[in-house]
């Protein structure tokens, strides 16, 4: 099975960290993986600076968590991607900051999925509104008009949590845990009668949007 994985970044964050477990079991599977990441990607000085004006604006206007603006071609085009490798699966990740064009989703002979690890853009331009905003507003308008209509979508969603999946405002999704990689050198205790304690860090652990 080749499958062509396609993301942001796979250096930035924890939907990087998502991507990259997620390949790596896909590659343990025995899948042909061809990766295109969004950060290594060369693109046309004209293209570069469209992203730049892109993000000064939703972060001056709207806030750092908001992407609602494209004024230029997408940093990937994923027909052509598809043509050339010849994927049976189309595997997405983080697509913010105009990855792909959504509206090519429709035309892709293979069959696409994507890992979400927050709610972009499915629950509008917010990447964790925990739902689609009923009020317009502008970044809902340039959303809908420049990114993300809603016409075109993934065949199917995968949510690492069900705290994520009953909240997205579209499907279908499935819910699949988040991939992780085994540490070197430990080894499992048969026999042990002592409860086993779990702990969890983060920051702020209190945030709502961990759903905890």
């Amino acid at each position: 099975m080749k499958v062509l994985a396609v993301t942001k970044t796979l250096s930035r964050g924890g939907s990087a960290t998502g991507a990259r477990n997620t390949i790596l079991a896909l590659q343990n599977a025995g899948a042909e993986v061809v990766v295109l990441d969004g950060d290594s990607a060369r693109s046309e000085a004209a293209v570069s600076f469209a992203r730049l004006a892109e993000r000064v604006y939703e972060r001056a206007l709207h806030g750092s968590y908001v992407h609602c603006l494209r004024l230029g071609p997408a940093l990937f085009n994923l027909e052509e991607l598809c043509e050339r490798h010849r994927p049976d699966i189309v595997q997405l990740f983080d697509l913010s900051g105009n990855t792909i064009s959504f509206d090519q989703l429709s035309r892709l002979a293979a069959p696409v999925v994507q890992r979400l690890s927050d709610f972009w853009p499915y629950n509008g331009p917010d990447h964790y509104a925990e739902s689609y905003p009923e009020r317009r507003s502008a970044q809902r308008w340039l959303l809908e008009r420049t990114i993300y209509s809603g016409q075109a979508r993934p065949d199917l969603l995968i949510a690492p949590s069900h705290w994520l999946a009953d909240r997205l405002s579209v499907g279908p999704t499935k819910v699949i845990r988040n991939a992780v990689t085994p540490v070197a050198g430990i080894k499992s205790r048969t026999g042990h009668s002592t409860p086993v304690r779990f702990g969890f860090i983060s920051n702020p652990v209190h945030d709502p949007r961990k759903g905890l």
